[in-house]
């Protein structure tokens, strides 16, 4: 599934159940910056709280070609709130949720029914950002709403309600880990590997509170990876986290229970997919930040970033992916305009995406001009930029080499 996270300026309309539009807030630290340039759900930020919401945040946004619309929204209490976009007129959604951290936890394409959006997800207290692109990469109009599941919904949803089945107690799943709690066993990690066909469902059991990150692997499935508790409701839902893989991952911990895996392909439900749940690990966690260009590494040595050095006017460099992310830096002396290329070689679909020595994301983009080049315009001041060049898990096109262009513009004197 080509889920395309563009960074584009959009045109918002309020709907009826928000307030309007006040002073432009700053927002580029939300979501770990993909909140910058966003707008609040309800107009303001105090207007936004979904948990004290008299009714649904609505609003209708214009997807512009290659871009994407970002709406903000907090939550002050636990609990379960449902996430939807629908096309006004043609067209085809695609949503991802944010966390504070810039985590997507939850994805979908078209759970909403036919090409509309819906995800429904128990959430904690904090601000969140829900990001709504167009599955082709072209203009479009759609109406979103976020609302907790007592409030009107927006879409019809599937006889599902989301991908795949719900997961209850009574619902027939396999033993995760027959030898019992799994406890004991995170640290080393526990697979299980089999066709969603075969195996669409397993069940697990802790005996206490447990940090754990649950992944769901193999591109050619294009798995969707949901938990459930055993009442039934549904605690975290992932579709291509890394690449076509899924992940989910409980940092503050899952609490002693059973708990139910839900898996449902996208791909070629027959073929094999591995399954593994393990303590959750800070190093990984971010490795896979950086590998989705989701966040950008530090730039203290330890994790890999070629410095191209100083951009004194044009840089060419021949860029070889692989399946991991290829970053580089460079820095600018001065205020001015940067034009970064990737010309897409030998068959492979380059992106790009740009961020500050802050960690902030400046854009991203792939598919440029209705090919498979990639391109970025930004506006600079004087510091050090990071580059991402690749594809999340190297799943789109072939990996190859991009041809690297990067040059510098100044306002005239």
């Amino acid at each position: 599934m080509d889920l395309k996270r563009l960074t584009a300026t959009s045109c918002l309309v309020l709907g009826a159940s928000a307030l309007p539009v006040l002073a432009q807030e700053d927002t580029s630290s939300l979501c770990a910056g993909a909140g910058a340039g966003a707008q609040w759900a309800g107009g303001t930020q105090d207007a936004s709280d979904i948990a004290s919401a008299a009714d649904y945040l609505g609003l209708t946004g214009n997807i512009p070609a290659g871009g994407q619309l970002t709406t903000l929204f907090t939550v002050s209490s636990p609990m379960m709130i449902r996430l939807e976009a629908q096309p006004t007129d043609a067209g085809d959604t695609v949503i991802d949720l944010l966390d504070a951290t810039g985590t997507v936890i939850m994805s979908d394409d078209d759970g909403g029914g036919f090409l509309a959006s819906r995800g429904e997800i128990s959430v904690d207290p904090g601000t969140y950002c829900l990001v709504t692109s167009s599955y082709d990469g072209a203009d479009m109009m759609a109406e979103l709403r976020v609302s907790r599941l007592e409030q009107e919904a927006l879409t019809v949803g599937e006889d599902t309600g989301g991908y795949g089945a719900a997961c209850s107690a009574e619902t027939e799943a396999s033993p995760f880990y027959p030898e019992g709690a799994l406890d004991s066993a995170l640290e080393d990690g526990v697979a299980r590997t089999a066709s969603i066909n075969a195996e669409p469902f397993y069940r697990f059991t802790l005996d206490g509170m447990q940090s754990l990150s649950i992944t769901a692997e193999n591109p050619e499935a294009d798995p969707v990876l949901s938990l459930y508790d055993d009442s039934g409701q549904l605690l975290a839902e992932n579709d291509d986290f890394d690449g076509l893989n899924s992940r989910v991952d409980f940092i503050d911990g899952l609490a002693a229970g059973s708990y139910c895996i839900a898996l449902d392909s996208l791909g070629d439900a027959n073929v094999p997919v591995t399954v593994t749940v393990s303590a959750f690990s800070e190093e990984q966690y971010m490795q896979g930040l950086y590998n989705n260009a989701e966040a950008s590494p530090p730039l203290d040595g330890s994790y890999p970033v070629v410095a191209l050095g100083q951009l004194e006017t044009r840089m060419r460099r021949d860029i070889r992916e692989g399946d991991d992310m290829v970053w580089v830096s460079f820095d600018v002396a001065e205020p001015g305009l940067v034009l970064i290329e990737g010309i897409a070689t030998a068959g492979n679909d380059p992106m790009l995406t740009l961020f500050d020595d802050l960690g902030r994301r400046l854009d991203q983009n792939d598919d440029y001009g209705g090919t498979y080049d990639a391109q970025i315009a930004a506006r600079v001041n004087a510091g050090t930029y990071m580059l991402a060049v690749g594809r999340p898990g190297g799943y789109y096109g072939t990996p190859g080499v991009t041809r690297l262009a990067i040059e510098r513009f100044v306002s005239a004197r």
